[in-house]
């Protein structure tokens, strides 16, 4: 699975383009940090823009195994 978190005041809408069965689109304002952390698996690939790249390192640093791939676009 891939997981999708937007930046600041955007919403999972901005990456409609991604939209297929194997992506999963996240609400930062709809979902916990800890649900959408619970959804994550080791053989899943993060992407996180600006605001969800910051939440996607965070994902990545507390999980107890690896993430498969993770991708941060402009996540300072």
């Amino acid at each position: 699975m891939i997981h999708v978190l937007h930046g600041f005041l955007g919403s999972p809408e901005d990456f409609n383009f991604l939209r297929s069965p194997q992506v999963i689109l996240h609400d930062l304002y709809q979902k916990s940090f800890e649900d959408i952390a619970r959804e994550i698996s080791s053989q899943d690939t993060i992407i996180g823009y600006s605001m969800g790249g910051r939440v996607a390192l965070q994902i990545a640093s507390q999980k107890q195994f690896r993430i498969q791939k993770l991708v941060l676009i402009n996540a300072h």
